[in-house]
C-alpha cells in the first residue's frame, strides 16, 4: 500500500494548518531537504482571492515590508515563493504562543491581566512600531511606514514571555505604492484613530493611537468604546469624537500620570498625541520596573493560563 503524498509548499513539507485569515492561510511546516532546520510557519494567499491582483499585490507588500524589518517584537519574515499553481506564499518565523486577543478572551471581564505586565506588553509594542516607523531605503529615504491595523489579535505572546507583533500586510509604504493618499479604511474599526475612521490620510500616530486603545483594555478590563447595546453608528460616532469613560472612572487604583498617558495617546486630535512610538514608551517606562526581567513571568502567566495548548506544544499530556 502506498503511503499517502506529503503535501508541499514550494521546498517545504506542510506538518498542519494553522490559522485561516482574511488574505491568507498559515502552514506549520519545515524544510523538506534534509537541512537541520526549525520548524516555520508559511502564509500562502487563499485561493479564492489567487486570481485578483490588488490582493496579491498586497500580500506581496507584506513580504517586501517583513523582509526589511528586523527587530526582536516584530515577527521575521524570511523568504517568499511560489507554489506549483503558482500562489505566493511568504516564509515565517515560526510563534509557538497565543496572541493578545486570545489572553485577553482567556482572562475575561473578571480579572485584569497585570498592572506591569500591562504595561511592558505595550511598552514592547512601542518598541517594535518605533522600528517600523523609522525604516528607510538603502539611500536613507524615510519610507513613511504605518501599520495601520495594531490590535490585540496582531499581537502574539509566545510561550517564552515575549512579545511580537505581527500581519504587516495592510500597512502603507509611501514609498512602494509612490503616492501619499490614503488606500482605504484598512484595519478593524475598534482600534482605529478617528482620522482612520474617517478615512483620511493617516501616518504613525494613528499605530500610537491604537497602543493607548490596547492599553486602556489590558488596564480596565474593557474597550473604550464597545458596550453591549451600541451598534456600528454609535461606536464611529463615540470614536471620532473620543467619547469615553476615563480610565479612573472604571479603575481608581490607575495612576494619574498613567492616566494622562493613555489620554495623551488617544486624543481625537492627531495633533495632541504623541508624536512617536519613542515617545510614548519614553512617558511609560518610569511607571513601571521597564528594566525587570519580564519574559519569564509572562512565560509562567502563559503556561499556566494555556496550559492544554503548552502541553501540545511540549508534547506532552497537560496536567
Amino acid at each position: 500500500m502506498t503511503a499517502p503524498q506529503k503535501e508541499r509548499i514550494g521546498k517545504y513539507e506542510v506538518l498542519a494548518c494553522i490559522g485561516v485569515g482574511g488574505l491568507g492561510e498559515v502552514y506549520c511546516a519545515r524544510p523538506d531537504d534534509g537541512r537541520p532546520a526549525p520548524m516555520v510557519a508559511i502564509k500562502r494567499l487563499r485561493d479564492k482571492w489567487h486570481k485578483r491582483p490588488d490582493l496579491a499585490q498586497l500580500f506581496a507588500s507584506e513580504a517586501d515590508i517583513g523582509r526589511m524589518l528586523v527587530h526582536p517584537n516584530i515577527v521575521r519574515n524570511y523568504e517568499t515563493g511560489f507554489d506549483e499553481h503558482g500562489r505566493l506564499f511568504l516564509v515565517m518565523e515560526l510563534i509557538t504562543g497565543r496572541s493578545l486577543g486570545e489572553l485577553l478572551q482567556r482572562v475575561g471581564d473578571q480579572q485584569l491581566v497585570a498592572y506591569e505586565i500591562s504595561l511592558h506588553i505595550v511598552c514592547t509594542l512601542l518598541a517594535g512600531l518605533q522600528c517600523a516607523h523609522d525604516l528607510t531605503t538603502a539611500a536613507g529615504a524615510p519610507l513613511n511606514l504605518v501599520h495601520r491595523d495594531v490590535t490585540p489579535d496582531n499581537i502574539l505572546i509566545t510561550f517564552d514571555g515575549v512579545i511580537k507583533l505581527s500581519d504587516f500586510g495592510v500597512a502603507h509604504l509611501e514609498a512602494l505604492d509612490g503616492s501619499a493618499a490614503n488606500r482605504g479604511a484598512f484595519g478593524k474599526v475598534p482600534y482605529m484613530a478617528p482620522e482612520h475612521v474617517l478615512d483620511r490620510p493617516i501616518d504613525r500616530r494613528a499605530d500610537v493611537y491604537a497602543c493607548g486603545v490596547i492599553l486602556y483594555e489590558l488596564l480596565t478590563g474593557t474597550h473604550p468604546f464597545i458596550d453591549n447595546k451600541s451598534d456600528d453608528a454609535a461606536l464611529l460616532e463615540r470614536i471620532v469624537r473620543g467619547k469615553k469613560r476615563r480610565p479612573r472612572d472604571i479603575l481608581s487604583s490607575i495612576p494619574h500620570e498613567l492616566e494622562a498617558v493613555i489620554e495623551h495617546a488617544m486624543a481625537p486630535n492627531p495633533n495632541k498625541r504623541f508624536s512617536t512610538a519613542r515617545e510614548m514608551e519614553a512617558a511609560l517606562r518610569p511607571l513601571y520596573r521597564a528594566d525587570a526581567n519580564w519574559s519569564p513571568i509572562i512565560a509562567g502567566m502563559m503556561r499556566q493560563l494555556f496550559a492544554e495548548a503548552y502541553a501540545q506544544h511540549r508534547g506532552a499530556p497537560p496536567h
